[in-house]
C-alpha cells in the first residue's frame, strides 16, 4: 500500500508551528518545527499528528497547568491567538502578524496558557471572545478583554459611522434597533437604497420578494 502524503506545513500543533518538510533519506517524512519558545525542533509528521510530540520540549515542568484544558475553548482561543500572529500561512495572518500585531512574551514563554489563563480568567460566556481594547494594539493582559461579537463589531478598525436625520451613531447600533442584519444592509446598499431606507426598513416575513421601501 503507498503511503499518503500528508502536507503539514502551516499547522499549529501544541507550541509548535511547522515550517517546512526536511528531507532525511531512508525516513518517513519529518518537519522543522518552531516552539512558541523560539527554538526548532525537526519532529517525525506521524508524531505530530498523533500529538506525541506538541513542543521542543521546553514545556516539561509547566505542562500541569494544560491538563485538562486542550479541549476547551479557551485554550482554542489561545492558539488561534498565537496562529494569527506567527503562522504566514494562517488565512488571518494578513490581518495580524502582517501588520505588526504580535503576543506579548507573558503569553508565550513555556507557560504561556497558564499564564494567559491566569490573566484572562475563562470566557464569560460561550458568545464572548478575546477582543484587543486598542485595535492596533498587541495581545497583552493590559489591551485584551472577553467580548462578544456586538461590542468587538464597535471596536472593529473597519467600524461604520451612519447620519441619518442628522444623528451620528455606530451603524451596528442602529441595524440593533431596527433588527436588521449585516448582510441585508449590505444587500440593500448594492441594490441601491439609501442608508435610512436599507436600515429602517423592517426585514420581509421569509420566502417573500425584497421590495424597495418607499417613503411616503
Amino acid at each position: 500500500m503507498t503511503n499518503v502524503f500528508i502536507n503539514m506545513a502551516g499547522r499549529l500543533v501544541g507550541q509548535l508551528t511547522v515550517i517546512e518538510r526536511v528531507l532525511i533519506p531512508k525516513q518517513s517524512a519529518h518537519w522543522l518545527c518552531q516552539c512558541i519558545c523560539g527554538n526548532t525542533k525537526i519532529v517525525r509528521g506521524s508524531d505530530l499528528r498523533r500529538g506525541f510530540v506538541s513542543s521542543c520540549g521546553c514545556m516539561a515542568g509547566y505542562h500541569k497547568p494544560i491538563h485538562g484544558y486542550t479541549a476547551t475553548k479557551i485554550y482554542w482561543v489561545w492558539q488561534g491567538m498565537l496562529n494569527r500572529c506567527r503562522n504566514k500561512n494562517n488565512a488571518s495572518y494578513k490581518n495580524y502578524g502582517g501588520r505588526g500585531i504580535s503576543v506579548c512574551k507573558r503569553w508565550q514563554n513555556p507557560d504561556g496558557f497558564p499564564n494567559f489563563l491566569h490573566d484572562m480568567g475563562e470566557p464569560p460566556t460561550h458568545k464572548h471572545s478575546i477582543d484587543r481594547i486598542d485595535n492596533d494594539g498587541n495581545y497583552s493582559a493590559e489591551n485584551c478583554r472577553w467580548a462578544t461579537r456586538h461590542q468587538q463589531a464597535r471596536n472593529s478598525r473597519h467600524m461604520t459611522i451612519v447620519t441619518i436625520d442628522g444623528v451620528s451613531r455606530h451603524l451596528v447600533d442602529y441595524l440593533s434597533e431596527y433588527r436588521v442584519s449585516y448582510r441585508l444592509y449590505w444587500e440593500r446598499i448594492n441594490r441601491g437604497w439609501s442608508q435610512s431606507e436599507a436600515i429602517r426598513t423592517a426585514p420581509l416575513p421569509h420566502g417573500q420578494r425584497l421590495a424597495r421601501f418607499v417613503t411616503g
